[in-house]
């Protein structure tokens, strides 16, 4: 994460722990809350996530929980990264390659479900 109170110097101000994929991610903040889709590459295949972040510590951002959306096999020529919206206790999540559309409900950040 960036401070960019002052644009013409940011400032590193923490960083996520956790290895977001080799591949686009996409984030959507609401409150205290970051929300990130990845596509993580695996042996065989790839897998997309939702990944929820604690953030009112910039410093240190805590990852509340992780859910898989979907895991595939085999890997197509472009794997397009999952895109992500927010209203209130609901994260939409689409998943192009799948031709899905996904709601979360993030009312408890420790524990989406779908």
């Amino acid at each position: 994460m960036l401070d960019v109170s002052n644009p013409e110097r940011p400032v590193l101000a923490g960083q996520f722990p956790e290895d977001l994929g080799k591949l686009p991610t996409r984030i959507a903040r609401a409150g205290n809350y970051l929300y990130a889709t990845a596509v993580l590459p695996e042996a065989s295949g790839y897998e997309k996530a939702l990944f929820i972040y604690d953030i009112s510590q910039p410093k240190a951002p805590v990852l509340k929980s992780r859910l898989s959306l979907v895991r595939k096999t085999e890997t197509p020529a472009e794997v397009a990264s999952p895109q992500i919206a927010i209203d209130g206790q609901y994260v939409y999540i689409m998943l192009t390659n799948e031709r899905a559309f996904v709601v979360v409900d993030v009312k408890n950040p420790s524990q989406p479900s779908i």
